[in-house]
């Protein structure tokens, strides 16, 4: 009858235990994946020689210089993957169809006419349908947050003393200073995208740089 023996596993001391113990949680506070390296092979161990656990986190991953981005481990954090980026100036946003973000004109358009809002859902913007719709009974506003809209508790409040109304920039509503004003000379009217107000931004042309159309704003 054949007999096997069988391989003597590594032993492990107590202070390379407290380091296995130390990397993983340090990895489960930051939320960060966790790798470990494959566990040198048994089969070539001779005589009493252990491998030290130590030894097999010599070897750091690779990473980019002074980025303290979790993402780094084992790969790169999407600033340094080389993802390509809108072609807006001083855009940072990832690149959709034409070359430019969704907030630049990139990607699908709502499909209603004369709308140029990025497409949600069902080739639609928010403002015509598209995307998560309030789920309050005979509600048919965007959902801005946890399945609600802004008047039935969606998106985020106001962070001043009992005010239940939802920010506009920061963390504050209009009424609270929140609130961004028209670029437009003179024009005290809240910004309601693109750093104009409804009234003006109805009036304005922002269009790519590639086309080179320069911005011209009406005033009224």
């Amino acid at each position: 009858m054949t007999t096997f023996e069988s391989a003597a596993l590594p032993t492990l001391s107590l202070d390379e235990i407290n380091i296995f113990v130390n990397i993983f949680s340090d990895s489960m506070k930051h939320d960060a994946p966790f790798y470990l390296p494959p566990f040198p092979s048994t089969s070539n161990i001779t005589g009493h020689s252990e491998p030290k656990l130590a030894s097999l986190f010599t070897t750091p991953h690779t990473t980019t210089t002074a980025c303290s981005s979790w993402d780094l481990c084992p790969d790169h954090c999407v600033t340094h993957r080389g993802l390509k980026t809108c072609k807006w100036p001083e855009c940072t946003r990832g690149r959709q169809s034409g070359g430019l973000c969704l907030k630049h004109g990139g990607g699908q358009r709502c499909s209603v006419a004369d709308c140029s809002n990025a497409a949600q859902s069902k080739r639609l913007c928010k403002r015509h349908g598209g995307g998560l719709r309030c789920q309050v009974d005979g509600c048919d506003k965007s959902s801005q947050g946890k399945g609600y809209c802004r008047n039935h508790g969606g998106g985020q409040r106001c962070a001043a003393p009992n005010c239940t109304k939802g920010t506009q920039r920061g963390q504050y509503c209009s009424r609270h200073g929140g609130d961004v004003k028209c670029r437009v000379d003179g024009c005290e009217r809240g910004n309601r995208g693109g750093g104009f107000c409804a009234r003006h931004r109805r009036e304005t042309i922002v269009t790519s740089p590639a086309t080179e159309v320069k911005v011209e704003i009406v005033r009224l």
